[in-house]
């Protein structure tokens, strides 16, 4: 998973997180089914970032799903289907309907295309929803409505969110559940003052326990779902003290003293509301029960009666819920939530101290192959015995956290640079040793950033970004290593963002420009070409390298725009040339991986040729090895594709990366570009003689040409043509040069 992936995943998690929480209050504040129903459905779209939640109830006799609750856009959409819980309907055969019948979550990823879905593909259009969860609600063991939820992205609902969806389910349930209790106790209270006859059928049919006591609190009733929940017959408790039957030992004494606070005043704080007590079976076991007494008066006399419910399948659900809010499902180490408490407290710590301690973020390098190749099941196990690795490494004070994906972060308590060292290193040691999972035996490294404080932050979030930024300077210059947060690296970054920023709107302001630099061909010295190189003056900042911003047009996305502006910049120039008369003169333009891995790219090159009436083989597209061998099958799809429209590529900077021949023989390219770094020392080096003589044979043995880049001396040049190198480019034929300067240069040379 990539970074901004991953943020984004973190970010959805807390979102839902919050719709949790939200949820929970709803569920606390609510009095009856159809209020909650609302709540629930705002919330999930306020909070969790559906377009649409509704809730469908069933009707028990047409098996129809009726519109109980909906918010969110495209309510007109509930208005206009027809959805049924019988499985016999077509309409029943949705995911909505299956849901119910199947009484399990139904999940689909693609909504408009998932064949499930079909009747209602076209709606899932109109509204663009991509994914969309339906979740069956629960009241008393039985299926009684549909939550259904609608998003615009696909594949919307991973394992996590899968997870929280379905613990806010059993939260509503237990909700539904408590509005039945309290409808059955309202039933009960007024079957009382109706029928004595009808009471007792009710009280024996109830699912909650119903003991009525006296005043004195002996028991006097004791319904059949005490007897299921407490282990008590009937015979055996009634009249005796309810205390001595339920409540703990540990508890009797408060029990009674309550007890006898109401025979003495009539008034208790218990009388009418819920509360959560230990209650104990006949074994002797304690449990948690939800409680509520009301008072009955009947023929003249007084007693009170006692609802309880079983809770522990709630109070398992809550403390579910609870550790997934601050642990790590995978893994089991604490999540963000519980880093930041101990970040805080560790803050203090050192703050009252005049201590220090160190945040250390880690990355893993490549990971994301180790899913790709093997599957998330091995990412997974991976993750799982690395993380027993740490836990053996680190001191019982420091706290191991996974943010998700391959992110760790350690907090080393008390830690200055000398002990950081020290764990960073035996942790990168053991990283390093192969782990065996079934039958592979992986080998993996790590890239971390070290932030101390108070020197590098003074709080959580600049600790975090300091150590980020450490981090990614060492996944930039090595990988497999690690680096301390220094404020080089802050001014560095800070320059960064400015530069993206203004790279915004370097091309409306005019501030980037192509330059060109001639290519000539070694055997007649006739000029065959020229590369196509973007320059950037700034107002302020001056000019800035390539090799400073490209990278950052690539990270923050405006590669794409900048590269189609390139392309069309270097396309009507090829058009004004040969207006000019400089005829069967080819621009060579750099693609970046993003470019080329862009689907649109074939039609948008098809489009700016024909625009400016330049035909094809007047344009050459130059990528590097990594570019082309990132993705080698679909490098050759691509490269199939452009050169059917006629367009030429080579490879650039060739033997600088992780030269593939097998794809090389595939790849469409007609010329190989040898580095100026072998070229600039070909004069002396003999392995950098070496080198070119082994690629120009190479070139030739595969049917390409090679050019050499980098050429400022005579020397170099008779030692490329004495091995038979086709051209070269560079200082000793010319600069790059501005438009204006190279259309002089190419008709005083044509």
């Amino acid at each position: 998973m990539s970074t901004s992936q991953t943020v984004k995943h973190h970010q959805q998690l807390t979102q839902l997180y919050l719709a949790l929480s939200q949820c929970n209050q709803a569920i606390v504040q609510s009095h009856d089914r159809q209020t909650l129903f609302e709540k629930i459905c705002r919330i999930i779209v306020d909070f969790g970032h559906a377009k649409l939640a509704w809730v469908g109830e069933v009707l028990p006799e047409s098996k129809q799903v009726k519109v109980a609750a909906a918010f969110g856009s495209g309510l007109e959409y509930l208005s206009k289907i027809t959805i049924s819980a019988d499985p016999h309907t077509p309409n029943g055969r949705g995911p909505c309907g299956l849901a119910i019948a199947n009484d399990q979550p139904y999940w689909v990823q693609d909504f408009q295309t998932n064949p499930v879905a079909a009747l209602w593909h076209a709606s899932a259009s109109e509204f663009s929803w991509k994914a969309a969860a339906f979740l069956p609600l629960h009241c008393e063991a039985r299926v009684v409505a549909c939550l259904s939820l609608y998003t615009s992205e696909e594949q919307a609902f991973d394992p996590d969110t899968q997870r929280l969806l379905i613990d806010m389910v059993a939260n509503i349930d237990f909700a539904l559940d408590r509005f039945a209790v309290q409808q059955e106790r309202t039933r009960y209270q007024k079957s009382l003052l109706a029928s004595e006859q009808r009471a007792q059928l009710v009280m024996e049919n109830a699912l909650d326990a119903i003991i009525n006591m006296d005043t004195a609190g002996f028991i006097i009733e004791w319904n059949l779902a005490a007897e299921r929940i407490f282990g008590h017959k009937r015979v055996a408790v009634v009249g005796r003290s309810l205390g001595e039957v339920i409540v703990p030992p540990a508890y009797r004494d408060a029990h009674n003293k309550g007890l006898q606070r109401l025979q003495r005043s009539g008034e208790s704080r218990l009388l009418g509301r819920s509360i959560e007590i230990a209650a104990m079976r006949d074994d002797g076991s304690e449990f948690p029960v939800e409680l509520t007494i009301i008072e009955i008066e009947r023929s003249g006399e007084r007693y009170y009666s006692a609802f309880l419910r079983d809770i522990t399948l709630r109070k398992e659900a809550e403390q579910r819920i609870q550790y997934l809010a601050n642990y790590d499902a995978l893994t089991g180490l604490p999540n963000r939530n519980l880093l930041t408490e101990r970040v805080t407290v560790e803050i203090e710590r050192a703050w009252a101290q005049d201590g220090q301690f160190a945040l250390m973020f880690l990355d893993l390098d490549h990971f994301k192959d180790v899913n790709d190749s093997l599957g998330h099941r091995y990412g997974d196990s991976l993750l799982v015995e690395l993380t027993k690795r740490f836990q053996s490494l680190v001191r019982p004070e420091d706290t191991i956290c996974r943010l998700g994906g391959d992110e760790f972060v350690f907090l080393l308590a008390g830690a200055g640079h000398d002990v950081a060292q020290e764990i960073v290193e035996r942790l990168l040691k053991a990283i390093e040793q192969p782990l065996v999972i079934d039958q592979y035996q992986l080998t993996i490294t790590a890239s971390v950033g070290i932030a101390i404080y108070p020197e590098d932050g003074l709080d959580m979030e600049s600790l975090q970004r300091n150590a980020d930024v450490a981090m990614y300077r060492t996944k930039k210059e090595s990988r497999n290593g690690y680096r301390f947060f220094s404020n080089q690296m802050q001014i560095q970054t800070a320059r960064h963002l400015q530069l993206v920023n203004a790279l915004r709107q370097a091309i409306a302001l005019g501030q980037l420009a192509v330059y060109y630099q001639p290519q000539m061909d070694l055997a007649t010295h006739k000029l065959v070409g020229v590369e196509a190189l973007l320059r950037w003056q700034h107002p302020t900042l001056g000019a800035v390298s390539p090799a400073e911003f490209i990278p950052l047009a690539e990270s923050s996305g405006l590669i794409i725009s900048i590269g189609s502006w390139v392309l069309e910049q270097a396309v009507q120039q090829v058009r004004q040339w040969q207006q000019a008369g400089i005829d069967a003169m080819c621009v060579s333009v750099n693609l970046s991986s993003v470019q080329f891995r862009n689907p649109g790219l074939p039609a948008l090159i098809q489009e700016i040729l024909q625009r400016y009436d330049v035909a094809p083989q007047f344009l050459e597209l130059e990528l590097t090895e990594g570019v082309a061998l990132e993705n080698p099958e679909g490098a050759v799809n691509m490269m199939d594709t452009l050169d059917k429209l006629g367009i030429r590529m080579s490879i650039d900077d060739f033997g600088t990366g992780y030269s593939s021949l097998s794809y090389l023989k595939k790849f469409k390219v007609g010329r190989l570009k040898i580095d100026q770094s072998f070229v600039r020392d070909i004069s002396t080096d003999d392995e950098d003689k070496a080198i070119v003589i082994a690629i120009i044979h190479l070139a030739r043995s595969l049917g390409l040409k090679t050019i050499a880049e980098g050429v400022e001396t005579a020397e170099q040049k008779a030692f490329l043509l004495s091995h038979g190198c086709d051209e070269i480019q560079g200082y000793l034929l010319s600069k790059p040069m501005p438009s204006d300067q190279a259309t002089t240069f190419l008709l005083k040379h044509r």
